[in-house]
């Protein structure tokens, strides 16, 4: 029996995430409830308004680029409009919460979006 590399979860993120910075986490913060759907323009992602949140970090992941955060380190609503996200692609998202500290909370679940190519 061949025995096989156990990977670390603070490894795999920094070799497969590095984009995601590793930070002090706040536990009192809840993960949102993300959600989204393909529309004509993108992909529409809502979360839920989490109690002690300042603002939200919002991430995607497509094969191509990595994770890429979405509308920068200001974002304060529980929606935005992913409109790079072009037919055929496929797209994981995240979203977290982050307090007054500016310490992040812990990522919802990621949820994957698959966008159509619309037909003429």
């Amino acid at each position: 029996m061949s025995r096989l590399p156990i990977v670390s979860t603070m490894l795999f993120a920094t070799l497969y995430c590095p984009n995601l910075v590793l930070a002090q986490q706040d536990s009192s913060l809840t993960p949102p409830a993300l959600s989204g759907h393909v529309t004509a323009n993108g992909v529409e992602l809502t979360w839920t308004a989490e109690e002690g949140a300042v603002r939200y970090d919002l991430w995607v992941w497509n094969g191509a680029r990595g994770w890429q955060q979405l509308g920068g380190n200001t974002m304060i609503g529980t929606s935005s409009m992913h409109t790079d996200a072009a037919g055929g692609m496929a797209c994981w998202y995240t979203v977290r919460t982050v307090n007054a500290d500016r310490e992040p909370g812990p990522y919802s679940s990621r949820l994957s979006v698959s966008v159509p190519v619309w037909s003429q």
